[in-house]
């Protein structure tokens, strides 16, 4: 496991790499990045034996579920992990792809900003465990990231 800057973690060498987590931030303290700074690591070359990946405090999660369940690299993993972020129900609707990967053992989206209905629809969809725990307001129009003051 490993924790890295978002600089800095697409040019390291750890080809026995399973497991990373990062915090991405928001705008206001640092995060300047987008999805497209992830497809390095949403394509699978860079860390061939990954199982858990972690793309937490995100102010962009649902951009993230968006096009994880697309990436390549979710067929080959069995935890992924978007807690602490921004997650609302636009999210979660894309999160209904994952019902395609049975491999997937557990989907953690605690602290999020979706709706009963929305969770209830993605736990009846998904074989794995869905963690989502800490909801928040579903009808915030400002949706912080955990770890941001």
């Amino acid at each position: 496991s490993i924790g890295l800057g978002c600089g800095y973690w697409n040019s390291c060498q750890f080809p026995a790499l399973e497991r990373i987590e990062l915090l991405l931030g928001e705008e206001g303290y640092g995060f300047d990045g987008n999805v497209e700074d992830l497809q390095p690591l949403l394509s699978g070359r860079l860390y061939p034996r990954l199982k858990y990946l972690g793309l937490m405090n995100s102010v962009i999660s649902n951009e993230i579920a968006a096009v994880i369940v697309n990436s390549p690299i979710i067929s080959r993993i069995d935890e992924l992990d978007l807690s602490l972020g921004s997650l609302n129900d636009e999210g979660v609707r894309s999160l209904l792809g994952l019902a395609e990967y049975p491999q997937l053992r557990r989907l953690n989206i605690t602290h999020h900003y979706a709706s009963e209905e929305s969770i209830a629809r993605l736990q009846a969809a998904l074989k794995c465990e869905v963690i989502a725990d800490d909801p928040q307001g579903a009808d915030d129009d400002w949706r912080p990231v955990v770890h941001a003051e």
